[in-house]
């Protein structure tokens, strides 16, 4: 996981597919118990500005993961015309949450 925060400092500005980008990428990591992290092992997030020939922009950006044991789970969010920063987050943050929720339940980890 750590190459991945790595890699947004390398590369701040990244070609996603033919007609969309992200631009000013940064990322942070923290394992458990720091920045409020009390569900996962380690836990990264990176956010920019994400840009499409197709959707127009620049709009908010934001890609999480989350590891349990040896389960990853990841969301993105690509914001758009008439989605706030909030919005995004907000649906990113519940879908994360609950899957490493059902990890740990399925693994039967420790909380």
């Amino acid at each position: 996981m750590a190459g991945t925060l790595e890699e947004a400092l390398r590369c701040p500005d990244q070609q996603l597919r033919e007609g969309e980008r992200i631009t000013g990428l940064l990322s942070t990591g923290n394992s458990y118990g720091d920045l409020s992290n009390f569900d996962s092992e380690d836990r990264l997030a990176e956010s920019g500005e994400y840009h499409s020939d197709e959707l127009g922009g620049p709009h908010y950006y934001f890609w999480s993961q989350a590891r349990l044991g040896q389960v990853t789970v990841a969301v993105v969010g690509k914001g758009s015309k008439g989605r706030t920063a909030d919005d995004v987050d907000n649906g990113l943050t519940q879908a994360i949450s609950e899957m490493i929720t059902r990890v740990g339940d399925e693994l039967q980890a420790p909380r």
